[in-house]
């Protein structure tokens, strides 16, 4: 078998379980105070009750010192976020993840033997360390060992066992609420880190890791360890290509792989690729804010992470048993703030399963109304003394929130962000993530005690707010090919005397559409799907009629109007303006673009081309654009792809597609992976000056 049809190999899941107990204890952490919250820092008898050898019976903090020693892991979170990315790229995944576990150790020990606020105070940043180094390394860890289509399933696993550690710190809590047993509570981190720490080592480095860092051979090995058995040519492959360039990757394994072209390509790993493009660098955070094309999609990002923290989720996940006591004794407000994090668990376990399905923006825009509309209905249970809506409206706040707001931020913030921003971007969203955490932790417990159950109306402000800014601000990204159909759009832009034809108008009846052996679904996206004497008629028709198109006939990609041409800086414009003043100038100058990617694969349509470019990306790039869009206009109505099939049938025939453009002569082929759109804007209008 393939590597890239496995799904979830022995030792893959293995590493990745491993990997996740980092998860089960940054939970634990966050969930530890909540219970036991009471008794630790709440005196029966006074500062002198002391019944333990050398261990005070709790340690007294009035209500603000109280909600600074929960939420300050949090200020060890953000100084983690502030570094981890280097860390985990110089000394890579694994080992950042042993290492890291010595938070967990100390602080939770340190928490536990706590004889002074400051203690504890000191152990719960140390833990926080680790719970913000963890909150970077863990998921890319999971990301890079994972195969493609057990991906989804596994990454979903570092959030499930965060929820699992919120839910059993409650669970267990209960009956360690009381002196001296809450001590215990927060000791326990310290035995699953030390776990991690004995396992890790038995699990293999990121492959994709030891190929950044040239280390093809272990790289290799490492892969084959993670799919057992599978054939992992051809994922290899795309790693190293996704990593180095199609040069590296060729050397490596064009027809099949020997320790020789390893060798090769190690040696020429530092050298720069021109000739594909060029690998744009990373940017740092303030070139990310200088450039106006990342400066708009990271405030996007760093708002969402805002957004996560300021609706209020962690000040029910830390404050739910004194929420409920507004209505409950103390004891009955213990059991409904465990089956708030149960809600939490089922809600989190539904938001895996549809989170794909409905998309990012649907999600989000619900969790939001939901989260904005349960808060107003929770200020009204208090208002009115009912303890049933207020419980209620607690219950569906929390399950609004696991299906979009806890979720999505993460998620869109490598799905929006371009390749040379992602890992600024991450890191300022995690610290921007880390800090609103912080700052509700510290903030809540006080306007809390002052004005109780009315605090919500706050949080429901802020969904309101959030609810628009969505709206406005996250489109669904629709259409086949962002890069395709943004450079045409924008070319028609400037270049007023212009004509596009898409490839996508010239489909075949759905019943003379190839239909795939395998899933026995239409194939839509192999060449015989496509009716290319039409298609190759209407470029004729274009070509001899001064670039116009039939009277009355109207292309249906017209009506997927997300197609990513507002993109484009308006530096890049103006350049781009420069570059094409010629062609804008001649009154005379008429274009016809062809969109599509199966232009070169009919000799009809080829012979009419004159400037030819097509663009090319790694599966993980094309397969992220293929589901930030939930469908598009075709000739027969609304397009949405079923399960699998961009596995099944895209991918595959994009692979037979592209071997054959490769083949075609003066083709410019540029790797969207390692250009931006502008730079592949620019590139497009210099190719056109070279041919014309």
């Amino acid at each position: 078998m393939d590597s890239l049809e496995a799904k979830f190999p022995k030792y893959m899941v293995y590493c990745v379980f491993i990997a996740c107990i980092e998860a089960f204890c940054n939970g634990w952490v966050i969930g530890s105070p909540n219970v036991p919250g009471t008794v630790t820092h709440i005196c029966e008898n006074g500062l002198n009750h002391v019944t333990s050898k050398g261990l005070p019976d709790c340690l007294p903090m009035n209500t603000a010192l109280w909600g600074f020693a929960v939420s300050s892991f949090c200020v060890g979170g953000l100084i983690a976020a502030l570094f981890g990315g280097n860390i985990q790229e110089k000394y890579g995944r694994r080992f950042t993840m042993i290492v890291n576990n010595m938070g967990f150790v100390i602080g939770s020990l340190l928490c536990a033997v706590s004889v002074h606020q400051a203690m504890f105070i000191i152990g719960r940043i140390l833990c926080g360390l680790s719970c913000g180094l963890g909150s970077l390394v863990v998921p890319t860890y999971i990301g890079e060992v994972s195969t493609i289509k057990g991906r989804g399933t596994m990454g979903s696993c570092n959030q499930f066992l965060v929820v699992i550690g919120i839910l059993l710190s409650s669970v267990i809590g209960l009956p360690l609420a009381k002196v001296p047993l809450w001590r215990i509570n927060y000791a326990i981190p310290a035995f699953p880190a030390i776990i991690q720490v004995l396992l890790m080592p038995t699990c293999v480095e990121s492959p994709r890791w030891l190929v950044s860092k040239s280390r093809i051979e272990e790289a290799r090995q490492s892969l084959q360890q993670l799919r057992g058995t599978c054939n992992i040519n051809q994922e290899f492959y795309e790693i190293v290509e996704g990593q180095l360039g199609t040069k590296s990757a060729n050397m490596i394994l064009r027809d099949g792989s020997s320790e020789e072209k390893v060798v090769k390509a190690s040696d020429n790993l530092s050298l720069p690729e021109s000739s594909e493009g060029g690998v744009r660098p990373a940017m740092s955070m303030l070139e990310v804010m200088r450039d106006p094309v990342t400066r708009r999609i990271g405030f996007t990002v760093l708002v969402h992470h805002m957004i996560q923290q300021l609706s209020g989720m962690n000040a029910v996940m830390y404050y739910s048993t004194s929420i409920f006591k507004i209505a409950f004794d103390e004891d009955f407000a213990q059991i409904m703030a465990i089956v708030t994090t149960v809600v939490n668990f089922i809600s989190t376990i539904a938001a895996i399963s549809v989170i794909d399905r409905f998309g990012r923006r649907p999600l989000l825009l619900i969790a939001e109304a939901g989260t904005c509309i349960f808060s107003v209905l929770l200020v009204i249970g208090y208002k009115t003394n009912t303890p049933g809506l207020l419980v209620a409206s607690v219950f569906l706040y929390v399950a609004s929130f696991a299906v979009g707001i806890g979720p999505i931020p993460w998620l869109i913030t490598s799905e929006m962000t371009p390749t040379a921003a992602a890992s600024s971007v991450g890191a300022a969203s995690t610290c921007i993530n880390w800090c609103m955490n912080f700052l509700i932790g510290q903030v809540f417990p006080v306007i809390f005690a002052a004005i109780e159950g009315w605090s919500f109306l706050i949080f429901a402000a802020i969904c309101l707010l959030a609810f628009v800014f969505t709206f406005f601000t996250l489109p669904e990204t629709k259409g086949r090919s962002l890069e395709s159909i943004t450079v045409t759009r924008i070319l028609k832009q400037i270049l007023k005397n212009t004509v596009v034809i898409y490839q996508d108008d010239y489909y075949k009846p759905e019943d003379e559409v190839p239909i795939d052996e395998t899933t026995q679904l239409a194939n839509w996206d192999c060449p015989e799907s496509v009716d290319f004497k039409q298609f190759s008629e209407k470029i004729k028709y274009a070509r001899t009629h001064e670039g116009k198109l039939p009277e009355g006939f109207k292309s249906n990609e017209e009506s997927n109007v997300h197609d990513g041409s507002n993109l484009l800086s308006p530096e890049a414009a103006e350049k781009l303006k420069q570059i094409l003043e010629p062609f804008v100038k001649d009154p005379e100058a008429m274009f016809v673009i062809v969109d599509g990617f199966m232009l070169y694969w009919d000799q009809g349509v080829l012979e009419q081309l004159d400037c030819k470019i097509t663009f090319t990306a790694s599966f993980e790039t094309l397969k992220m654009r293929r589901d930030k869009r939930q469908g598009y206009h075709t000739l027969e109505g609304y397009w949405v792809d079923p399960p699998q099939y961009f596995e099944k049938i895209v991918w595959p025939e994009y692979l037979r597609l592209n071997q054959h453009n490769v083949t075609v002569k003066d083709v410019l082929m540029i790797d969207t992976d390692k250009n931006s759109i502008d730079e592949t804007a620019l590139k497009v209008a210099n190719k056109l000056c070279e041919m014309l």
